[in-house]
């Protein structure tokens, strides 16, 4: 199975654009799975779940990448640790939050794919 990458870009974005909205932000990850899933077109909860993986990584990197520039900068203006320890932590919350987006927008694109089919 190919993946629709125009579809999971487009989960990815609308997933982020969810997490800016303070009462439904932690909801993110699953719209974003959903949005990807019901623009792929393929179909059951198999195939959506895929996509909805593959966009919920897209986002949680663009969003983890965001986290460790604010945390290497802060780290070294502040002077609470250094620019390398804050990279550091960055990295690893990176990781971390893309694996959740990831289970997350499978939850979505599970959704997503049943109610396409």
């Amino acid at each position: 199975m190919a993946i629709n990458w125009k579809a999971a870009l487009i989960g990815a974005v609308a997933g982020i654009v969810v997490t800016l909205i303070p009462v439904i932000g932690f909801l993110g990850g699953i719209v974003g799975g959903f949005v990807a899933a019901w623009q792929s077109k393929s179909k059951g909860a198999k195939n959506g779940a895929v996509i909805g993986i593959a966009s919920g990584f897209i986002a949680g990197l663009i969003g983890g990448i965001i986290v460790m520039f604010f945390l290497t900068s802060a780290g070294s203006i502040l002077g609470i640790f250094g620019a390398a320890l804050g990279g550091t932590i960055g990295l690893i919350a990176t990781i971390f939050i893309a694996v959740i987006w990831a289970i997350l927008g499978a939850i979505g694109g599970i959704i997503g794919g049943i109610i396409k089919k």
